[in-house]
């Protein structure tokens, strides 16, 4: 796999975590797509998969997540999205590490 690929790659696995989780709701998508040992950058959230379920738990009907622009260097991957209902700004990037996702 060139490089090219695996990035391409990195950033449809973090799309795909991204929008099991905030768009579908899913919480099988936790298990699908996080590793063990995943380690959230935002503080607001502990590390590992157990904490991204509850999450899922606490979102309102209301909210609603819209991905933007996904970038990616290697396995560092960066969502610009919106969301809509949750108390970050509307505005937000949510940057991943490819190798935190199952792969």
């Amino acid at each position: 796999m060139t490089t090219s690929n695996s990035t391409e790659a990195n950033k449809a696995l973090v799309l795909a975590g991204i929008k099991g989780v905030f768009i579908d709701r899913d919480p099988s998508a936790v298990d699908r797509l996080f590793s063990a040992n995943y380690r959230q950058h935002n503080p607001q959230i502990p590390n590992d998969p157990a904490a991204i379920k509850a999450l899922l738990g606490y979102l309102s009907r209301a909210f609603k997540y819209e991905a933007g622009r996904v970038m990616a260097d290697g396995d560092y991957v960066s969502i610009h999205g919106r969301y809509t209902w949750w108390r970050l700004p509307p505005e937000q990037h949510r940057y991943a590490r490819a190798k935190n996702l199952l792969v």
